[in-house]
């Protein structure tokens, strides 16, 4: 179901409930507002406001508020974790934005046919992968500093590749032999031209720094 709400419920005194974990959901802003995605496609669209204004969104793992501090010309996501920057282009909530500060952001998100956007610029991240739930992410802004961590699989159950519509995206994947959960990581634009990428180390040395873990 989607909802569009009435510019009165983002006057800074409201709030929404939404029953469903954050992760779950992606979240995108104009400057006509800001829109949150679920992983069905439904989506709730909320106005644009001014310094003042805002909203406090509730989900079943937290609560955030999204608020602006200049105007209206750009929005935040404030939770417990830090501050998300909210761009035009989609990001799964709590994954960081252009200017988040979050550390812990789990991987365990999108279907087996849609992958979910995470960005990793602004901030050092801890990604989390368990091997036995369903990931198709793409992420983008990854540097040294950020890391994924897998869990409940070992490095070599795990397949590496250059993508074959970019060479310079690397694709990561694994189905789990007792789930069936298919794992899809593609880092984007992280590596060079050249360079071998067939197994873990070889991607590391590849790339330059540690970007993947086990444990």
């Amino acid at each position: 179901m989607n909802a569009i709400l009435d510019p009165s419920f983002v006057r800074g005194n409201d709030a929404i409930v939404i029953f469903g974990r954050s992760s779950n959901y992606d979240i995108s802003a104009t400057v006509a507002g800001v829109t949150i995605t679920s992983d069905n496609g439904a989506n709730i669209r909320i106005p644009a406001f001014g310094t003042g204004g805002g909203l406090e969104i509730i989900f079943n793992d937290g609560q955030f508020e999204l608020g602006t501090d200049d105007g209206g010309n750009t929005f935040q996501l404030n939770g417990a974790a830090g501050s998300q920057e909210i761009g035009n282009a989609a990001v799964a909530i709590g994954s960081g934005g252009s200017g988040g500060t979050g550390t812990a952001v789990s991987l365990d998100v999108g279907t087996p046919s849609v992958a979910r956007v995470i960005d990793a610029s602004g901030s050092n991240f801890m990604f989390t992968d368990n091997a036995e739930a369903t990931t198709n992410v793409r992420i983008v802004g990854m540097t040294d500093g950020d890391l994924i961590k897998v869990t409940n699989a070992v490095a070599g159950d795990y397949n590496f590749q250059r993508d074959f519509t970019d060479i310079n995206d690397l694709v990561i994947t694994y189905t789990d032999v007792d789930t069936g959960a298919t794992n899809i990581i593609i880092i984007d634009e992280v590596l060079p031209a050249s360079g071998a990428v067939s197994t873990l180390a070889a991607a590391t040395a590849t790339i330059g720094f540690d970007f993947l873990t086990f444990a």
